[in-house]
């Protein structure tokens, strides 16, 4: 994302908060706030009316233009998983943590969006290294993208809130030791252990209704009015008897949370908490961090002010944070990961459209370069005149990335007032074209490779790797686990990079007898880089599964050898052989680890050695169509592509 102005959006249960910000030289600068309460839900049909009228009143007061959106999705929505690698080269980390998320995470590859962080943290030579796997089912974050579609709002980032919730509080606290963060919602809380660069997440079963709940029975009144009541217990004169019906739940939540962290102490057997943060609307019940500290003998302390670096615009309406600072964590948390200042960096945004959200970063950034150097070159070509003083005035005015149609509106006025100023615009906007082919052209290989989970399409002769995974499962109940897992990984095809250079093509290699010279135009060389087990001793029935998966998929009509694109073999070679019979050089053998299916995940599972073949294939890209081959038109088939 970019480090511009970034809106953090956390969409609850019961209310919308929202903060702006942007990260300077010193400090993060908070631009605007906004929350938007929309009380207790009734039934689910009433829960999207009033969400929608929520985010609806937010875009009338707050419009969003060319600023980043960071969004969350609840905790309770996504699945997480921390675990260890033997220590690996830093490039093949990726590898490895692909096939590892195929054995951790409960459903088929395919269906879900996945992002993985490592543990920064210094290792010993030798040590595992950590990380944590996060991913949440695709149907949940299209659903998500397609409500807030709807409004106008095209997010660049979406996590889930514990993470949020997580940044927010290490980068405002004062976490020196080992601490417990619960953020109390209204239909579910999210716990968060902070161990020095570690930490844990778990999503808790009680909540802030089940407290309306149970003052919702025992006065015998309406949901809404129970709310009003836990909301404003502390001004009431029966405050020690609400608080009595409160009890009982609150012990149930106690006892969640101590399960919680006994479990993590299970892992990390040196974890000692002396904190408890509290956030959420539900920190601020009457008598909650007295209970809290009392039921588990902690320091409890609620978020309750922002640190230095954390500048609000005199703009900004105090009274919101003054009164719901507490609520405001996951908002907080999802502006400092946009401005590039957290310690997570998960996103969970589909591939394409995280690469649509690059290309449109790419396009503010390249305008406002292009037009910050001609407002150079005005400088340097006028020296001291009046003109020179409107410019730096307008330099001394200007704001970041996203204000850039303010500077071509005065570039515009310099133009009118001097002549020569027009060509040297034109000269450094042209720079500025072109610049978006590459990240387009990986976006449509990625798209072709990764259908169908990036397996063998059945012409292979294989199953996909969908069927493969529900085979897997039923070989857990076998005993012959080994062999079971190898035919797993026979049917498994891997990308493992990308390279896209330019270069010169040649189209057309002329008439040696006529003296016409080979015709060469401007393209992409791109380089592929695929992984297979080895399953047969020279590699033929491989290179041939290849040619297969290549032609039928990444070759087919509708993907690259369609506008803007045309591939085409690279045609540095013999102009006598076939031009689609690509050239595949099998790289040396090598060594990738995995686990066995089957063994407890928990425990230090067997692991073993099996042999991988590595192919790289080169093609071209060219930007304009090739010429139509002389067969289609009743010739010979050109000797060039």
């Amino acid at each position: 994302m970019a480090s511009g102005v970034v809106w953090g959006i956390d969409i609850g249960k019961a209310s919308l908060k929202a903060v702006k910000a942007r990260k300077t030289k010193d400090c993060i600068e908070i631009l605007g706030l906004d929350y938007i309460d929309y009380g207790p839900m009734g039934d689910a049909s009433e829960s999207s009316d009033k969400v929608r009228e929520a985010v609806r009143t937010f875009l009338e007061r707050n419009q969003i233009r060319n600023e980043s959106v960071a969004v969350a999705l609840p905790g309770y929505t996504a699945f997480s998983r921390f675990i260890k690698l033997p220590p690996v080269e830093a490039k093949k980390i990726d590898e490895m943590v692909r096939y590892e998320a195929q054995q951790q995470i409960p459903f088929p590859i395919d269906e879900v969006n996945w992002d993985y962080q490592k543990i920064d943290r210094d290792y010993e030579p030798g040590e595992e290294v950590e990380l944590g796997i996060f991913a949440i089912k695709k149907e949940l974050i299209a659903g998500f993208l397609s409500e807030l579609r709807m409004h106008g709002i095209e997010p660049d980032l979406v996590t889930i809130a514990p993470l949020a919730v997580y940044n927010f509080v290490t980068y405002n606290q004062n976490v020196h030791d080992a601490a417990v963060i619960v953020d109390i919602g209204a239909e579910h809380t999210d716990l968060v252990i902070v161990d020095g660069p570690r930490f844990w997440i778990r999503n808790l079963r009680i909540a802030g209704n089940d407290i309306t709940k149970a003052l919702q029975e025992k006065f015998k009144i309406p949901f809404a009015e129970a709310e009003k009541l836990k909301r404003t217990a502390s001004k009431s004169k029966e405050a020690k008897k609400i608080f009595g019906v409160m009890e009982p739940v609150l012990k149930d939540f106690v006892g969640e949370v101590q399960r919680s962290i006994g479990f993590y102490k299970s892992q990390a057997k040196d974890l000692k908490i002396k904190k408890m943060i509290l956030l959420g609307d539900g920190a601020r019940l009457v008598n909650l961090k007295q209970f809290f500290q009392k039921e588990l003998r902690y320091e409890v302390d609620r978020v309750s002010r922002l640190q230095e670096s954390l500048v609000l615009d005199p703009e900004v309406d105090l009274n919101i944070l003054k009164v719901h600072i507490p609520a405001f964590g996951v908002a907080f948390g999802l502006a400092l990961q946009g401005c590039t200042e957290s310690r997570n960096t998960i996103n969970l945004l589909p591939q394409d459209l995280r690469i649509q959200s690059q290309l449109r970063q790419k396009k503010l950034t390249a305008v406002a370069a292009a037009v910050l150097s001609v407002i150079g070159l005005a400088l340097f070509y006028f020296g001291n005149t009046k003109l020179q003083e409107k410019v730096v005035s307008a330099i001394q005015g200007a704001g970041a990335v996203e204000e850039y149609k303010k500077w071509e509106a005065k570039i515009e006025e310099l133009k009118t007032q001097q002549e020569p100023l027009d060509a040297k615009i034109r000269e450094k906007l042209v720079l500025t074209e072109g610049r978006l082919t590459t990240l387009e052209l990986m976006n449509a290989i990625a798209r072709a490779v990764s259908e169908d989970g990036g397996g063998l399409s059945r012409n292979a002769a294989v199953h996909p790797i969908n069927d493969q995974l529900r085979r897997r499962r039923a070989f857990r109940q076998q005993e012959e686990v080994e062999k079971n897992f190898h035919k797993y990984e026979d049917a498994k095809l891997w990308l493992l990079s990308m390279d896209i250079q330019k270069g010169m093509g040649t189209v057309d290699w002329g008439d040696p007898g006529a003296n016409k010279p080979p015709k060469q135009e401007e393209c992409l060389i791109v380089e592929l880089t695929f992984a297979k087990k080895l399953v047969d001793r020279d590699a033929k029935q491989t290179l041939t599964l290849f040619q297969e998966f290549l032609k039928t998929r990444l070759f087919a009509a509708d993907k690259l050898k369609a506008p803007p694109f045309y591939a085409r073999p690279v045609l540095d070679r013999d102009p006598g052989k076939d031009p689609w019979e690509l050239e595949i050089q099998p790289e040396p053998p090598s060594k990738l680890w995995a686990h066995f299916p089957g063994m407890d995940k928990e425990a230090d599972a067997p692991r073993m050695k099996y042999e991988m073949r590595q192919f790289k294939v080169r093609f071209e890209v060219g930007l304009a169509p090739p010429e139509k081959p002389a067969a289609e038109e009743g010739g010979e088939t050109p000797k060039g592509g």
